[in-house]
């Protein structure tokens, strides 16, 4: 791993284009293989988020943020967590005014 840390553009989704079922964010997955991720829910509508399109993972409420830091769980210490490049990071959620933001940051290798 290189000693520094970089971050994926931030994919921004419209709440307006919410269709009520799993909307991917990216086409080919998550770009990057993330060990801190950042969901930014500026629309007035609850998103649920699925890691891999299928199922819900989390709940991320409207006008608030959520964040999940991979390494502060891995095990054993000292290992590395990261959620996998090529996720098939979802929202699901109503219709609604306002934009939804994923951030994610990695090493490169």
């Amino acid at each position: 791993m290189k000693d520094f840390v970089k971050a994926i553009a931030a994919a921004e989704f419209d709440a307006a284009n919410l269709t009520g079922g799993y909307d991917q964010l990216w086409a080919a997955g998550l770009p990057q293989a993330c060990f801190l991720v950042r969901v930014v829910n500026l629309s007035n509508t609850t998103v649920e988020l699925s890691y891999d399109g299928i199922d819900t993972h989390e709940i991320v409420p409207a006008d608030t943020d959520f964040e999940l830091n991979f390494q502060a769980g891995s095990q054993p210490n000292g290992r590395s967590a990261l959620l996998a490049k090529g996720s098939r990071v979802s929202l699901l959620g109503q219709a609604g005014q306002g934009y939804i933001y994923f951030i994610g940051y990695y090493q490169e290798t």
